[in-house]
């Protein structure tokens, strides 16, 4: 499940990023956060996009993936809001759900 969040909008003919995070829920229903795509940047014409991903098989241990370099980290506090464990600036616009119900540990290959 993919879900896009309008972090851009247009004032006075610029455009505008909104930082707003509000509560960006780690569960939706039957699905569990994976991942998601952030912007860094002060608005839609500049900025850089980051894919952040988490480990089918913990909560705490997490990938960046920032062009050409990969970085593992852990979060401190994986059940607690999203705020608690990435920056305000890291901005999500893509949130990536998994299927939690799904036997399917990875993707198979095309």
């Amino acid at each position: 499940l993919l879900v896009h969040l309008k972090r851009f909008e247009y004032k006075d003919g610029k455009s505008v990023k909104r930082l707003d995070q509000g509560e960006l829920p780690r569960k939706f229903n039957n699905y569990r956060l994976m991942g998601f795509i952030s912007h860094i940047g002060r608005n839609s014409l500049s900025g850089h996009y980051v894919l952040y991903c988490r480990r089918p098989d913990s909560l705490e241990t997490w990938y960046e993936f920032n062009d050409e370099k990969v970085f593992e980290f852990k979060v401190s506090h994986p059940d607690e809001p999203f705020e608690r464990n990435f920056k305000l600036s890291n901005t999500p616009y893509i949130l990536i759900y998994r299927n939690s119900d799904s036997s399917l540990m990875y993707l198979p290959p095309f």
